[in-house]
């Protein structure tokens, strides 16, 4: 074992269950630890110890769901997707998803008729204005960035004709008036 590893699991309770990080944290419970000169979090530092180097763009997950854990055995390896996906299962994704966001001025619902408004013709601009969000927020709906979760199911018919005058039709369903002009 190196004096980095023994520097490392000095700084771990190890038990029956979870391996905790009793050394400096974050304010979400993830141990920090300073390592080569920089300052690394714990159960990454752990898994590469026990697993050899993590992979590009993968994230070490805990399966206890218990952030100063460093136990290698409760650490897998996920993507981004997987990470929010296990976020999500567990009900630890901060803010809440979708309109459950603190911050969400759109529903469920709106979501597909933005996508639908954009696909006819209509600008990101004007479809913004419509539902009362900016045109970035609107682009990173149509680009998949945002609202991932929602599907277009109701609105594929819609799409498919690309037709321009549907967006007005979709617009009236809306509770603002377009401007004409």
């Amino acid at each position: 074992m190196s004096d980095d590893e023994d520097r490392f699991w000095g700084k771990v309770t190890i038990g029956d269950g979870c391996w905790e990080w009793q050394a400096c944290g974050s304010r979400e419970g993830y141990g920090r630890f300073g390592l080569g000169g920089r300052v690394l979090l714990a159960h990454r530092v752990s898994w590469t110890f026990a697993n050899g180097p993590i992979p590009a763009g993968m994230h070490v997950l805990h399966r206890c769901d218990n952030p100063a854990c460093v136990r290698p055995g409760h650490l897998f390896l996920g993507t981004n997707d997987d990470n929010i996906a296990d976020m999500d299962a567990k009900g630890r994704r901060k803010g809440g998803v979708g309109s459950r966001h603190g911050s969400a001025k759109l529903t469920e619902a709106d979501v597909p008729k933005a996508r639908a408004l954009v696909a006819s013709g209509m600008t990101q601009r004007e479809a913004g204005k419509l539902l009362g969000v900016s045109r970035w927020t609107v682009g990173r709906i149509v680009r998949g960035k945002t609202w991932r979760h929602v599907e277009d199911e109701e609105e594929a018919e819609f799409v498919r004709q690309d037709d321009l005058s549907r967006s007005y039709d979709v617009a009236k369903s809306f509770p603002v008036q377009i401007n004409d002009d």
